[in-house]
């Protein structure tokens, strides 16, 4: 969104760092958190079925390892000979639905040997294996709730969150990547590994393709887990029709063999925001953004199921639809979920045709899936449940929705 707060970040100057880490050694005292020694903390990014990458950061170039393995003591390794300052471990060679067991270690400037704690993550399921996963989005500008809702998903162990966009509040600055959004969710983002979409606050800025490890060409890709394959869109390029976007997702979205179909970029297709789409106070004005309004018959033609967009900070559902009706039968739910921690905006005064539900807070969505259920909760940042609703789907039959 156009508003944002510039933070500045004071840095200790080198002979200061240089007096802390003396006085560490002497005293024993653990400083391997100072930015002096790593920027970012490990986190686990582009997780399949056999494989996951590792990525971390430190203030300068530095000399790394990764130990992993499927239980303790870790039994595989890998050497980074070429000292760099973003580190990137490919791990491969593992098993689905299975847990993997990481620590990194590396040799600061002060000829220390820092090793972290041991993280795990989990790899995809085969199909037909129950999992949830959780969905956020406009994490931007106040890491202070942006640590609160991270908390609150670290409590729920999602397999995996999806990210709408709108990550940091300026893509092009280094800081606000280290201190906006990694520190505060770095448990989080240590165990859970994210699938993430561009922002327009992003900028396209070469932080986001350093940062995200995602499958080529980074800005849009798919990605299965078990039942569910998401289908990731950049809307701040062309998706009309005829546009690459366009034709990449109808042809993606028929090739896929998945249950359960998830789209979901930037820009909301139905929204009753008040700040960005229309002056709804004062006229009536057509809802959503036109960038995305070609893919709507996209979805319907594929049966998707949900599709997930943040931009405006709150939240809203809809019916779910199908050629400008409610269908319950076959209509495509579409959730906005903006509130990760951007300033909230207004709504309409009026309640829009298409909303189910609306909710003006920092929140977070958990979607289960199981069986022939997909089950999608809303909570906001005090761990109030706000929203549910079910879809069921036999295998080759259509799905039907119950809200509760």
């Amino acid at each position: 969104m156009p508003r944002t707060r510039r933070v500045t970040f004071v840095r200790l100057r080198p002979r200061w760092t240089t007096l802390l880490a003396l006085c560490s050694l002497s005293l024993g005292i653990d400083v391997s958190g100072l930015p002096s020694d790593r920027l970012v903390a490990p986190y686990v990014q582009h997780v399949t079925t056999t494989a996951a990458t590792v990525l971390w950061e430190t203030d300068g170039p530095t000399r790394a390892r990764l130990r992993y393995g499927p239980r303790t003591p870790l039994e595989h390794e890998i050497e980074l000979a070429t000292p760099k300052r973003l580190h990137e471990v490919r791990i491969t060679g593992l098993a689905p639905g299975t847990r993997c067991f990481y620590q990194v270690e590396h040799v600061d400037r002060f000829r220390r040997t820092v090793r972290t704690p041991v993280y795990s993550f989990c790899t995809a399921p085969e199909p037909d294996s129950p999992f949830a996963f959780a969905v956020v989005g406009d994490t931007q500008d106040q890491p202070s709730k942006w640590r609160r809702v991270a908390d609150r998903i670290w409590g729920e162990r999602p397999s995996f969150v999806l990210h709408v966009g709108d990550i940091v509040g300026h893509g092009p600055t280094h800081a606000e990547w280290v201190h906006e959004y990694f520190e505060p969710a770095r448990t989080l983002l240590a165990h859970v590994p994210v699938f993430a979409v561009l922002g327009n606050h992003e900028e396209d800025a070469d932080h986001y393709y350093r940062y995200m490890a995602n499958p080529a060409p980074e800005h849009r890709y798919r990605a299965r887990w078990g039942d569910v394959e998401l289908f990731l869109l950049d809307s701040n390029r062309d998706c009309t029709k005829g546009s690459e976007q366009h034709r990449w997702l109808d042809a993606a979205l028929a090739d896929s063999t998945a249950r359960w179909k998830v789209c979901a970029f930037h820009h909301p297709v139905w929204t009753s925001d008040l700040d960005d789409y229309g002056k709804a106070h004062l006229e009536c004005a057509a809802s959503g953004d036109v960038r995305v309004r070609d893919l709507i018959p996209v979805f319907e033609r594929h049966d998707v199921d949900l599709v997930f967009y943040g931009h405006a900070h709150c939240y809203e559902r809809t019916w779910p639809l199908r050629e400008g009706r409610v269908d319950e039968a076959r209509g495509v739910t579409y959730v906005q979920t903006g509130g990760g921690g951007g300033y909230l905006e207004r709504v309409s005064p009026n309640r829009s045709w298409f909303t189910a539900k609306l909710r003006r807070a920092h929140h977070y969505c958990l979607v289960s899936v199981y069986g022939d259920t997909l089950d999608l909760k809303a909570y906001d940042i005090d761990g109030r449940l706000f929203d549910h609703v079910a879809r069921s789907k036999p295998k080759g039959h259509p799905q039907t929705s119950a809200g509760r």
